[in-house]
C-alpha cells in the first residue's frame, strides 16, 4: 500500500484505498484528472460514490478495477478518449 498519493479531498472521504495505486496529473488545458485500480469493483463503486459525496466540480467514471475521477468541465470528446482508454486497460 506504500506510494499512494491522495489529493483533492480523497484521504477524508473514501471507504477503501487503491490497492493498485493512485495516479494523479493536470492536463494541458488545466483539468485535473485522476485514476485508481481496487482490487474488487465493488471497492471502485464504493469509492465512486463516496467520492461524489465529499466532492464539488468533479465526476466519477468506473470501469471493472478501475476509478476515473476527473474535474466535470471536461468535454464529450475528451471524456471519450479516456474511456476508450480505460475500457483497453480495465478489462
Amino acid at each position: 500500500m506504500s506510494g499512494i498519493n491522495y489529493s483533492y479531498g480523497w484521504a477524508c472521504c473514501v471507504t477503501y484505498q487503491p490497492e493498485g495505486k493512485l495516479i494523479g496529473w493536470q492536463e494541458s488545458y488545466g483539468v485535473e484528472l485522476e485514476i485508481a485500480t481496487f482490487a474488487t469493483s465493488a471497492e471502485a463503486k464504493t469509492d465512486a460514490s463516496d467520492l461524489l459525496k465529499h466532492s464539488v466540480g468533479y465526476s466519477v467514471y468506473v470501469r471493472n478495477l478501475c476509478l476515473f475521477f476527473y474535474d466535470h468541465s471536461i468535454s464529450k470528446d475528451q471524456f471519450t478518449g479516456y474511456s476508450t482508454v480505460l475500457s483497453a486497460v480495465c478489462l
